[in-house]
């Protein structure tokens, strides 16, 4: 039996086909991540190890414009005070102009000639760097690095101008994000996310930075900096107050010194409420409380989730069983979660941790219903978050659906879940319902005969005969239960659809980035622009594809299909005639060409226009031509 076994093992590890591209392998990953083999923050720094290959030396460099450097004639005085007054530890060395570096004097060097009393100047004291071509992959830059134990380098341009440079420091924050050191202060973070989708950035911040702090991808084609961008798409020089529109982007220019960027607003009207806003986290209608997801109170974790309590007759949930660090249990009311966000699980504001009542399973009886912190008198004296903390009377009120009491049950990582004729697993997952305050699903790690690794299902509480804390017993067969959809998460779901239409060529440019996707409840909804019906169809279906997906409602509109709808609403208003009609759609902005006879019918033909779905703006070219 044993021998058999193992040989159905090995059978099974031999044949279990690796990642074979660089979506499997961030699956894999972010799977690791949802079973807490790694930490979130380690899995950001995986996957920025991921993409590093897509990275140059010109998106890790500081730019020319802020090198700071000093001439080779230069005192060691003056090259310490420069030093002292940028906060640089190594300043490069130039001949008559920055496009002739001579190398970089480090501040060691120039302490030791100090102390020494050496009468050098900064050319006697520099030492040589590595030069490469600001398109060098990032890395082959580190191996440069590595191999000649330096720990600068300068970037070059194709006309072999000085570009930028950049340290060890400079190439690791690409993984890892900026690092501060003892000299830099709260005010000079290069992006500052104020709130989300919108973000204060300095000007000269790497666009892949902006990138990673909004989690977006940005129309940047090879520039580096942020304020390179603005610069090259005004074509001019900005003023305070310019606005920069980018398929999915929009920058506002914050503030200037003298002709260079300092400061600009970068918002992703996505993200950050527009036509097709993202309910925020906190007002979502359905909520994760995953068994062992930590709780968080104000700025402490007060535990992690061991239990749910709920109304195993009307479904209501009426408190959370939170176990601390000190191994105590307490109640936290259903009313106080605010939001499941990046593995925790958030309570509101006027949450206290010290008037969270501990929690005794044999004295816990809930009312129908549900309880909640609303209906008691507020004190600062008792643990009022609980019912041992109210009245005795709402303790034990009548219930609306059955007339009696009830006892509530405890639902955890221990109850195990039936079907007619076997067992399908253990509860990793509750759904909450703010609508109604209830459950309304439970989610099931599933394991098959012959699988090497289980899938989460997502079984309905209303196929639930009886609930005890030790079963769910359902009233279905093991049959229909394998016919359940697989359960993920709604922001797993939204990133792997982006990523999907970031990935298929078809999406290119505009279409991509005028594609709006939201996620509720495993439903995909696509909002926003596309050039052709084609692009509308495989946007459908690249979401279709995505695993977990429960059903897509496909609400793009195709510029084919406005310009037929535009030109048709036109030609049927017999109140308008129009000679020689031509429409063109861009992502939902209509152009009017043709002939009318009066202005009246000019500005009638536009608005005819406004009014057909999809439309978002009409630029009128009509000619007015009277009748003869």
């Amino acid at each position: 039996m044993l021998d058999r076994l193992r040989r159905w093992l090995v059978y099974r590890l031999l044949t279990t086909l690796p990642p074979r591209s660089r979506t499997e392998v961030l699956w894999a990953l972010q799977a690791a991540a949802r079973g807490r083999a790694i930490p979130r923050r380690e899995l950001d720094w995986l996957i920025s190890a991921l993409t590093l290959g897509e990275l140059r030396l010109r998106n890790a460099m500081v730019p020319r414009v802020d090198v700071v450097a000093v001439e080779e004639s230069s005192s060691l005085q003056e090259v310490a005070e420069k030093m002292l007054t940028h906060g640089r530890r190594r300043l490069v060395v130039y001949r008559e102009s920055i496009d002739d570096p001579r190398g970089v004097v480090h501040a060691l060097d120039v302490l030791g000639a100090l102390v020494r009393g050496e009468e050098a100047r900064a050319g006697d004291l520099a030492r040589g760097c590595p030069m490469l071509p600001e398109s060098l992959p990032l890395p082959e830059v580190i191996e440069v690095m590595r191999t000649q134990r330096s720990q600068l380098v300068m970037a070059v341009d194709e006309r072999g101008g000085l570009a930028g440079i950049a340290t060890q420091e400079d190439v690791l924050e690409q993984l890892t994000g900026p690092l501060p050191d003892e000299y830099s202060r709260e005010d000079e973070r290069l992006v500052r996310v104020v709130r989300p989708g919108v973000a204060i950035v300095r000007a000269s911040t790497g666009i892949a930075d902006v990138e990673r702090a909004l989690g977006i991808k940005m129309p940047h084609e090879d520039f580096v900096s942020l304020g390179g961008l603005v610069y090259e798409r005004l074509g001019r020089v900005p003023r305070e107050g310019d606005v920069l529109e980018l398929p999915g982007v929009r920058i506002e220019v914050l503030a200037m010194e003298g002709a260079r960027i300092r400061e600009l607003r970068v918002e992703v009207p996505s993200l950050a409420g527009s036509r097709y806003p993202q309910p925020p986290q906190g007002d979502r209608r359905r909520l994760e409380l995953r068994i062992g997801r930590d709780v968080v109170c104000g700025a402490d974790t007060i535990g992690a989730l061991s239990k749910v309590v709920v109304d195993p007759v009307a479904g209501k949930i009426s408190q959370l069983v939170v176990r601390g660090r000190d191994d105590v249990e307490r109640l936290v009311p259903i009313d106080l979660v605010e939001r499941e966000e990046e593995g925790y699980i958030f309570l509101r504001e006027e949450c206290s941790s010290r008037k969270l009542s501990t929690y005794d399973p044999r004295a816990y009886v809930g009312v129908a219903g549900g309880w909640s912190s609303e209906r008691t008198a507020y004190s600062q004296e008792e643990a009022v978050y609980s019912l041992e903390g109210v009245p005795q009377e709402l303790g034990h009120r009548p219930t609306a659906n059955h007339g009696t009491a009830f006892t509530g049950v405890e639902i955890t990582r221990r109850t195990v879940v039936r079907c007619d004729g076997g067992t399908v697993g253990r509860v990793d997952l509750v759904l909450f319902d703010r609508s109604f305050g209830g459950a309304t699903h439970v989610v099931v790690r599933r394991g098959l005969a012959g699988m090497l690794a289980p899938r989460d299902i997502i079984v309905p509480l209303s196929w639930a005969t009886r609930i005890t804390p030790e079963e769910i017993e359902l009233g279905v067969s093991c049959d229909e239960v394998e016919l359940l959809p697989e359960y993920r998460p709604d922001v797993e779901i939204l990133g792997e659809v982006y990523q999907a239409l970031r990935e298929d060529p078809r999406f290119e440019g505009v279409d991509f980035y005028a594609v709006h996707v939201e996620v509720d409840e495993g439903i995909v909804r696509l909002r926003g622009h596309v050039r052709t019906r084609e692009l509308r169809q495989a946007a459908e279906e690249l979401a279709w594809r995505v695993r977990g997906v429960l059903g897509v409602d496909n609400g793009l509109f195709a510029d084919e299909e406005i310009t037929q709808e535009v030109a048709k609403a036109i030609e049927g208003d017999s109140r308008v005639t129009v000679r020689d009609l031509k429409v063109t759609s861009l992502l939902g902005a209509v152009e009017l060409e043709g002939v009318v006879s009066s202005d009246a019918e000019r500005e009638v033909v536009a608005e005819i226009a406004r009014r057909v779905p999809g439309v978002q703006g009409v630029n009128n070219l009509l000619r007015v031509e009277p009748k003869s």
